[in-house]
C-alpha cells in the first residue's frame, strides 16, 4: 500500500498510484517508517491512555459496575458535548480514545 502525507502531516493510503488524484492537494509520498512515525501516539496521548487504563485496572470486581457506570456517565456527557458542536478536535479524540480503552478492558473481563 502506498503512503502519503498531506500538508498537515495526516497520513493517507492508496492501493494504487492510479488514485493519486483523490488525495488532497500538496500530498507527497512517504515511506512506511515515516507513516508509522506520523501515526504513532504522542507522549501526551500515551499518558492519557495510561491514566484511564490504570483507573480501570484498579477497579475490583465488586466495584466494577459502579465505576464503569460513573465513567460511562462522564463519557456520555462528553459525547453530548461533541454532538452540540462545542468541543475541539482534541477533546473529541480524547473521548474516542477513552471509549476504546473502556471497551478493551471490559472485553478482557468478559
Amino acid at each position: 500500500m502506498k503512503k502519503y502525507k498531506d500538508q498537515n502531516n495526516k497520513v493517507h493510503c492508496l492501493e494504487s498510484t492510479d488514485f493519486e488524484y483523490l488525495l488532497p492537494e500538496g500530498c507527497v509520498r512517504i515511506t512506511e517508517e515515516e507513516a508509522y512515525t506520523l501515526l504513532a501516539p504522542t507522549q501526551e496521548e500515551l499518558a492519557h491512555q495510561a491514566v484511564v487504563a490504570q483507573e480501570l485496572a484498579d477497579i475490583d470486581d465488586t466495584k466494577t459496575d459502579n465505576r464503569v457506570t460513573n465513567l460511562a456517565a462522564k463519557t456520555k456527557a462528553q459525547v453530548k458535548k461533541m454532538a452540540d458542536d462545542i468541543v475541539t478536535l482534541d477533546e473529541a479524540k480524547d473521548v474516542i480514545k477513552t471509549l476504546l480503552i473502556i471497551v478493551r478492558v471490559l472485553a478482557k473481563r468478559l
